[in-house]
């Protein structure tokens, strides 16, 4: 714990009047011999975006879109193609929640900026629009130089002036215009300019280098069951961002237009008339499937699907509990914050998590059907939230089942099954144990396995050097 004096009167000359604690610590500590925001920095105004200028597709991120190492991944928009999924978008935008860039241009996120959400407009994101939930600035002199400082050398600065509400910190053009830059530290990078820009330079070309061989691994399962089913790939394209996780990443937010003949309904178990579980698409997919043979998911279970449990969260509790936040589809989250006690393990055994389960998400927008397997033996509680499946290892790999409904064939029926509305959509074990898997020998399925985790492994090693060499940039700043 810090505990620091202040004098009160000193806060009266303080413009903003704040008085946390770490704003006055940077207050207090301030160097002798600084430069100003000013002398570095310039804050950019944003003119208004005409937006009758934008008759074709264009690129729009919010703050979501942008990773904390600064990498973009804009939304796809288009003026003539607003649907229910990205008409919030729209009514930002119409508001004024869209700013344009210039080459050179600095992007601070106002919300959490701890989250290090910072953008350096190059040539790849110049003709690009974001929210205007980022503070834009620009550097006087040597630009990007000055945006690695303020991820690195002075990124405790700007945690010190941003300020703490509801919980997080966040930060507006007032208080950043507050910053002061230790000149020492700000005349040594700049003597070394040349060498500092090298070796960003070096380091930049070997991440581009890097992304060109980036296989998303979607996109390789994907292809791997398009092959062996002999479905053609264009399927994939044919899938819509909805509600469900495995939906997310698709770029279609095209509108269904098609009709239905409502005397087949019957056919239907559910009797069911959704848009979703009428959808032509989905119907494609289950005609190109019925030429395989395919096997009910409660045919390879080893016990009946089933849900965890409620759980009775206690301070002392040893058990950790798995939820939704736990589930990433790429491997199980271990970070627990919430325990029950052996008690409650023990008297809910349909709750247990043993190793090798297969662990569904079965509620939530844009959380149903993560799906991960458990490799580790300890002993863990899975909330209501999480659906409990164990395959029959004799009879189907786990890896198979898990990169299948990970793949565009179980994406298509967690979509197509899911009941509820808005955020409070969910699938019950009821309905997940009638999905349907390739019924393939053992061997067949450890060729697919064996195929994408080679290629799962290739592109984290190369995810592992890119994170490797971004950070070789940011730590020669404090080597400097």
């Amino acid at each position: 714990m810090i505990i620091s004096t202040a004098n009160l009167n000193d806060f009266s000359h303080e413009a903003s009047l704040r008085m946390d604690v770490d704003y006055f610590n940077y207050l207090k500590n301030i160097p002798a011999s600084y430069y100003s925001f000013d002398d570095l920095f310039e804050l950019v105004d944003s003119e208004k975006v005409d937006l009758t200028l934008l008759d074709t597709d264009f690129k729009y991120s919010e703050i979501g879109d942008v990773s904390k190492e600064g990498d973009v991944e804009p939304n796809i928009l288009n003026f003539n193609d607003r649907n229910l999924l990205n008409e919030d978008l729209f009514k930002k935008i119409e508001k004024g929640d869209i700013m344009a860039v210039d080459l050179g241009d600095i992007l601070i996120s106002k919300v959490r900026p701890n989250l290090k959400k910072y953008i350096y407009i190059d040539n790849t994101l110049a003709d690009q629009f974001f929210t205007t939930a980022f503070i834009k600035i620009r550097a006087r002199q040597h630009g990007k130089i000055m945006y690695f400082a303020l991820r690195t050398l002075f990124f405790d600065t700007l945690m010190a002036i941003s300020r703490q509400g509801k919980g997080y910190p966040t930060l507006n053009e007032n208080d950043l215009v507050t910053m002061r830059f230790d000149r020492n530290t700000i005349d040594n990078l700049l003597s070394k300019s040349d060498e500092i820009n090298n070796t960003i330079s070096d380091l930049e070309n070997t991440m581009s280098s890097l992304k060109a061989n980036i296989y998303p691994i979607d996109k390789f399962t994907n292809e791997q069951f398009c092959s062996t089913l002999h479905v053609p790939f264009s399927i994939v394209e044919d899938i819509r961002k909805g509600m469900s996780f495995g939906t997310q990443p698709s770029k279609n937010t095209s509108m269904y237009n098609f009709t239905v003949d409502l005397s087949k309904v019957c056919k239907y178990k559910t009797m069911r008339i959704s848009v979703r579980s009428q959808n032509p698409v989905f119907a494609n997919i289950d005609a190109l499937l019925k030429k395989f043979d395919l096997v009910e998911l409660k045919n390879i279970v080893v016990e009946k699907i089933h849900n965890g449990d409620s759980p009775a969260y206690v301070d002392d509790g040893v058990i950790p509990v798995v939820k939704t936040m736990h589930l990433s589809n790429s491997g199980l989250k271990t970070e627990f914050d919430g325990f029950v006690s052996d008690v409650q393990f023990e008297s809910t055994p349909e709750a247990n998590i043993h190793q090798g389960d297969l662990l569904i998400c079965n509620i939530g927008k844009c959380s149903l059907g993560k799906v991960d397997v458990n490799y580790l033996e300890d002993e863990m509680f899975a909330a209501t939230e999480v659906m409990i499946v164990r395959i029959d290892e004799t009879k189907f790999l786990k890896e198979f089942v898990l990169h299948y409904l990970r793949s565009v064939f179980g994406v298509y029926q967690f979509e197509r099954e899911y009941t509820g509305t808005t955020n409070q959509i969910h699938i019950s074990p009821e309905i997940v144990e009638r999905f349907l898997i390739p019924n393939i020998s053992l061997d067949e399925q450890r060729l697919i396995v064996d195929e994408i985790e080679k290629m799962s492994r290739k592109q984290e090693d190369i995810k592992k050097q890119i994170f490797e060499a971004r950070n070789n940039v940011e730590n020669h700043f404090y080597e400097l």
